[in-house]
């Protein structure tokens, strides 16, 4: 695997915590955009022929096409953070009982002042042993995010098997 893949998971894992209230905040901003109404203002004749027309006016037109974009533009972003989200469960729930430990103390910070010498003492694991865990985590987090990754796995090892017989 890439470090830089292995790098940017670790980096989402310890964003985890960070991404309801960003989703929250997305939806904060989509309803300040869509409760944002301007109306009518002075009317602007620069675009506009001063001779009868029935076209509506254009800088409405252009306020409404300008907020649709906004809130289409906040909820791609926010949709994005969801997605990370949802695979991020499915692979945190992927984890055994020792990598769950870790990813609490080490990316969640359930008892963030807990250096890395005080959570090997309270697990009662040796260094190697939480630096060889925490990164089976991380590898665990990126083959659970890539689906195809597993699924070539899975097929790789079957082939094997089968040849076998």
């Amino acid at each position: 695997m890439a470090t830089d893949e292995y790098k940017r998971t670790e980096k989402w894992l310890y964003r985890y915590k960070d991404l309801p209230s960003a989703i929250r905040q997305y939806n904060l901003q989509i309803e300040a955009v869509k409760n944002d109404i301007r109306g009518c203002g002075a009317i602007k004749y620069d675009s506009d022929r001063l001779s009868q027309s029935y076209n509506i006016s254009k800088s409405v037109e252009n306020e409404v096409i300008l907020r649709e974009k906004k809130i289409e533009e906040l909820e791609n972003k926010k949709r994005v953070l969801e997605i990370h989200k949802e695979k991020l469960d499915i692979a945190i729930n992927n984890f055994n009982h020792e990598q769950t430990e870790i990813f609490k103390y080490v990316y969640l910070k359930v008892r963030p002042e807990w250096t890395v010498r005080r959570i090997v003492r309270e697990l009662a694991i040796s260094q190697s042993t939480f630096y060889r865990i925490k990164k089976e985590l991380v590898h665990s987090a990126i083959n659970s995010m890539n689906p195809d990754r597993t699924l070539d796995f899975i097929e790789n090892q079957f082939k094997v098997k089968e040849k076998c017989k």
